[in-house]
């Protein structure tokens, strides 16, 4: 623990901040997120099916944000996109406590999808910039376990604020990030120059993003990869639920000790994970962490009690501890330095399986059933890591042969 610390303290400043932000923050948005739904429906009176197209145009905007996000922090700087973003999503957090018209939450919803896409790829992107590249997977899986003791805290905080009958949770979420955004700009003219903010030597242009996905064989199949992961991954987050309701007694607590579950073991084990793999190169760590994964889901599919499906979760959580950091660093060492915003960025395009997945799923529950599902999920994963395999040889073959996706 003292040596954690110690490699901690050593890292710049900011990224130290952003670290501690990141977990204050996502305490701060799990209170509001994972209630949504009901807040929408009891605000505005509308019924499930619109409310949930509501949510689904958030995570919409959230895709394509992203990828504009980050490309536009290469070409004005980090500072500008970050700060920007995030003191206009502290707002919509604030507006969120206080509207009561359905219009009103629609355009909310959207511009915190929007929100989020521009800040998160480009404080990865400044977080790698300002450090070492043997820390970044140590600074990624920090930032990892610091999503998920957020997420663990947040709903409980909701609870207790009462978000079942008032938006004051909303309101709070807003001025913590308002606090946040006042504190990061402090910080950033205080630690950072705007070299270190402006990392673009070479300036992107418009129409550069999609030249890129043209071009770089290898970013396409990182994508094709990461799209395939959250695929299987969201069945755990949403079909897993619905299978255990409809097939098991007892199933919405079994689901409720999985989830428990899942957030504990990445609590206790990330750390300690992280010492023991940094020293591989990220892909080797993808691919053992994706043998997890496979195991884990063909676990759940062959699981018939509390046992088997815990044991299955903490194998699919491994390696998910694994995978999630990794696929950071290995697209961190894929971008050039001039376009780090718009590569993060496109990680966005990974949640088109998060927004495919619940829906796939849940027909593949209907027609086949859970067991069927899980299996996919499995051969999903499998075909993420064939398909990061294929990426990396492509990424050597450039390097080797001197071809750069980047001469135009």
């Amino acid at each position: 623990m003292f040596a954690q610390f110690k490699a901690f303290s050593r890292l710049h400043p900011l990224i130290r901040f952003l670290l501690i932000g990141t977990l204050v923050t996502k305490a701060a948005k799990s209170m509001t997120t994972p209630f949504l739904a009901l807040y929408l429906h009891m605000k505005t009176g509308a019924d499930f099916g619109t409310v949930g197209l509501v949510i689904g145009l958030g995570y919409f905007s959230s895709t394509v944000g992203g990828v504009v996000g980050g490309a536009l922090s290469d070409k004005i700087g980090r500072k500008k996109v970050m700060l920007s973003s995030i003191f206009i999503w502290s707002f919509v957090f604030i507006l969120f406590g206080l509207v009561h018209d359905f219009m009103w939450f629609l355009l909310l919803n959207i511009l915190s999808g929007l929100c989020h896409s521009c800040f998160e790829p480009v404080s990865k992107a400044l977080m790698a910039e300002l450090s070492e590249r043997e820390m970044r997977f140590r600074i990624f899986s920090l930032r990892y376990l610091a999503i998920n003791v957020g997420a663990a805290v947040g709903p409980l905080l909701g609870t207790y604020f009462g978000l079942a009958k008032t938006g004051t949770p909303f309101i709070i979420t807003g001025l913590v990030y308002f606090g946040y955004a006042a504190l990061l700009s402090l910080m950033m003219i205080r630690l950072i120059t705007v070299k270190e903010t402006n990392i673009a030597p070479e300036k992107v242009q418009a129409g550069s993003v999609l030249k890129t996905i043209k071009q770089d064989k290898a970013l396409r199949f990182y994508i094709g990869g990461g799209i395939l992961f959250l695929f299987s991954y969201s069945q755990m987050e949403s079909t897993l639920l619905q299978y255990l309701n409809n097939d098991f007694a007892n199933g919405v607590k079994i689901f409720s000790t999985l989830i428990t579950l899942n957030a504990v073991t990445v609590i206790l084990l990330q750390v300690p994970l992280t010492r023991l793999f940094e020293k591989y190169k990220s892909l080797t760590t993808i691919s053992i962490g994706t043998v997890f994964c496979i195991l884990g889901n063909t676990g759940f599919s062959l699981a018939n009690g509390w046992i088997v499906f815990m044991l299955s979760m903490f194998v699919l959580t491994i390696g998910e501890i694994l995978c999630f950091p990794s696929m950071n660093v290995l697209l961190d060492e894929l971008a050039p330095d001039h376009m780090k915003g718009a590569y993060y960025g496109m990680q966005n395009l990974y949640n088109i399986g998060e927004f495919l997945g619940p829906w796939l799923g849940g027909m593949m529950l209907a027609l086949y059933g859970g067991k069927a599902v899980f299996l996919i999920a499995a051969c999903s994963v499998f075909l993420a890591l064939g398909a990061y395999h294929v990426g990396r040889r492509k990424f050597l073959s450039a390097q080797h042969h001197d071809v750069s996706p980047f001469s135009y």
